[in-house]
């Protein structure tokens, strides 16, 4: 194994993983230190701690000093919050020296020329206490802002220990990410031009990789340097880990790209007849035959070695997921916005159409070459009813919309209980939420949640850097036809029955009938052009899903979902389901999970993707949702289910509990490392 501290060793100025958090968290802090420095009303004046480092730019260390916990966020919270609660909230300004909105003189009058007219705003400022209608003294409550943000910047850094990054030490540039590169006549990339995608990755210089070869001047690669923007809020990015991805010789990595290929012959099967049609069960006897499929994360192998078609293939084992229909009543059901009712069909693909099945169009492609053109439609709006009517969806989203709208339907539905959207609030006799657990808060936590994505970016580009479903689905074809030598385990390269499936479809589709193995993708264009692993869309809406469940709470989450449907195969009405009971908590992770894996079924995905992806936003958001709830004045707690089942409990002290049992740690890493 590789443990991968940032890769310094090509002359990077990156610091190592563990130095890298504590940077972040002195930038943080260093970052509101300014703002707070920069509103002309310092009353702070802290202790000072021993020297920190910190990176100025990308090249100089510098030494700073540091404010010491000597005010600390608790304590002053403590002391001013009572007071806070009992002030009157008034809607007019008073007069000089705090004179709102417009220009201030030193001597706290304004200047003639600028009075009521709205020009040359600035900050006003205050003498006295006895100015101000905040019953704080001057700069309290800034100090107190202040404090809160750096105790949580610490917390985050102390909280992880010494976080290493591991990768599963391959370096064989089959298994890299190279699209938009400069290929040979097989597909593959020179060392030479990768190295020099690599000093653009690993420098985080826009300069460098403008200089990165390109095999198509319409390549482009996506947002390489995302890696190294810093957020405010949250766990920093390197202080969050995935497990590594599984070698090009491994039965996990044979069976990853195997389901990809069923997804693909079964793009036009009808979700409700998985348990019928040959496809799917076919499909799911080869899968369940391989060595390596019962080791995948979340995949369910029944007590007699079989995979269930209907419940089971091309699911996740996430709470409520393989229950009931495959797509989740937050894609399928109406929902409205600002009075507009929206009926959820869509133009999706026309059937029985892939591309990238040509090799000189695959060769194009990963060259970074234009498509050929767009892909035809179906001219009849459809219900979301088979794996390309979901790949369409993950395909033409803008990775947070189906979030909202779900969480539209779910406001509609009155769904949301305490601890969530109404907190403390719902036994109040005169208050009600609104910034803080309303919807105005609601919607504001969903959009945060997109924070998550910059996660998986430094995984992506940072760390694993692995190569897109098609790049491997190009060498598996160039393996089986003698021109390349890869060493993929024998469980795919000897799986007939689904490697003459793929024959046989692929040569109907390409001129003269000629015969590939690459992978057939429901889309022109194929993959983004940044790495595979994790899925960004999986990340975030893992983060969205945490959020949804945390907001509705633990009580309302197990309860059913009111009157359930699924699409007609034909995709063009919605009929009644009468089975098992479909949960909030399990609609709500099957909306999560369908976004994940139609990505996967457009075949630009591996199921790992999809499912550490989900894990890591949800992770993430833990943290994010925790951070928040120790600033509330409110009293109130976040307790939900975890997507893996266990129950976990926010404090507002900072503490916090799986399955009732309360953890050590400052942060949740995850349910394996709570130790009571």
């Amino acid at each position: 194994m590789l443990c991968h501290a940032a890769d310094t060793t090509r002359g990077s100025p990156m610091p190592d993983t563990g130095v890298l958090r504590l940077l972040t968290s002195e930038q943080r802090a260093k970052g509101w230190r300014r703002q707070l420095e920069g509103e002309k009303s310092l009353g702070f004046h802290p202790s000072e701690t021993p020297y920190i480092k910190y990176l100025e730019g990308s090249e100089t260390w510098k030494k700073v000093k540091l404010p010491t916990d000597g005010i600390s966020a608790s304590k002053i919270l403590g002391k001013i919050m009572a007071r806070v609660r009992i002030a009157t909230a008034l809607a007019v300004v008073l007069a000089a020296p705090c004179l709102a909105f417009d220009e201030v003189t030193a001597s706290g009058v304004f200047p003639e020329e600028h009075k009521h007219t709205g020009e040359g705003r600035h900050l006003q400022t205050c003498t006295n206490s006895d100015d101000a209608l905040d019953p704080t003294a001057p700069n309290r409550r800034d100090n107190v802002a202040f404090a809160s943000r750096r105790d949580a910047a610490r917390r985050e850094r102390d909280g992880t220990g010494t976080v290493c990054q591991i990768t599963n030490g391959e370096t064989d540039l089959a298994t890299m990410f190279h699209k938009s590169l400069p290929h040979d006549e097989l597909g593959q990339v020179t060392a030479d031009d990768f190295a020099i995608l690599e000093d653009c990755i690993l420098n985080g210089d826009f300069s460098i990789c403008e200089d990165v070869p390109a095999g198509d001047p319409a390549g482009r690669l996506v947002n390489p340097t995302a890696a190294f923007a810093i957020d405010i809020s949250g766990p920093a990015f390197s202080a969050t880990t995935i497990p590594p991805v599984p070698t090009l010789s491994s039965p996990e990595l044979a069976a990853q790209l195997a389901e990809l290929y069923w997804m693909a012959l079964a793009r036009d099967v009808p979700f409700m007849q998985y348990g019928t049609d040959e496809i799917t069960t076919t499909a799911a006897a080869n899968l369940a035959g391989m060595g390596g499929f019962p080791n995948l994360d979340a995949v369910s192998i029944g007590s007699d070695g079989t995979v269930d078609p209907f419940s089971q293939l091309f699911r996740a084992t996430f709470v409520g997921v393989e229950t009931g229909p495959f797509v989740s009543q937050l894609l399928v059901n109406s929902f409205t916005i600002d009075a507009i009712t929206v009926e959820p069909k869509q133009e999706t693909f026309a059937p029985d159409l892939n591309y990238m099945v040509d090799f000189d169009e695959w060769l194009n492609i990963q060259n970074g070459g234009p498509p050929a053109g767009p892909e035809e439609l179906d001219e009849e709006l459809r219900f979301i009813r088979n794996a390309r009517d979901l790949a369409r969806v993950s395909f033409v989203d803008n990775i947070n919309t189906e979030a909202y709208r779900g969480s539209l339907i779910l406001l509609e539905l009155g769904a949301f209980s305490r601890p969530g959207i109404n907190g403390p609030f719902i036994d109040s006799d005169r208050q009600a939420g609104f910034v803080n657990f309303g919807t105005s808060h609601y919607f504001r936590l969903i959009g945060a949640a997109e924070l998550a994505q910059r996660a998986s970016c430094y995984q992506k580009w940072q760390v694993h850097r692995f190569a897109r479903p098609e790049a491997l689905g190009g060498t598996l074809h160039n393996t089986i036809a003698g021109d390349l030598d890869a060493d993929f385990d024998i469980s795919l390269l000897e799986n007939d029955e689904l490697l003459k499936r793929v024959a046989e479809i692929n040569a109907a589709q390409n001129p003269n009938n000629e015969v590939t193995y690459l992978l057939p993708q429901a889309i022109q264009v194929g993959s983004p052009t940044h790495p595979s692993y994790p899925s960004g869309h999986a990340t975030q809406n893992g983060a969205f899903a945490t959020v949804l469940k945390a907001l509705i709470g633990l009580d309302r989450g197990g309860e059913c979902f009111p009157n359930p449907v699924f699409p007609s195969d034909d995709g063009l009405e919605l009929i009644n389901f009468e089975g098992a009971c479909l949960t909030y908590e399990g609609e709500i992770n099957k909306l999560a999970v369908n976004v994940a894996f139609g990505r996967q079924m457009l075949g630009i995905h591996y199921r790992f993707d999809g499912i550490q992806g989900l894990l890591l936003g949800e992770t993430i958001t833990v943290r994010t949702l925790h951070q928040e709830l120790m600033t509330f004045a409110e009293e109130a707690t976040f307790e939900f289910r975890l997507f893996t089942g266990e129950v976990i409990k926010l404090f507002q002290d900072g503490t916090f509990s799986i399955d009732g049992d309360m953890c050590s740690g400052l942060v949740y890493t995850g349910v394996a490392d709570c130790q009571a």
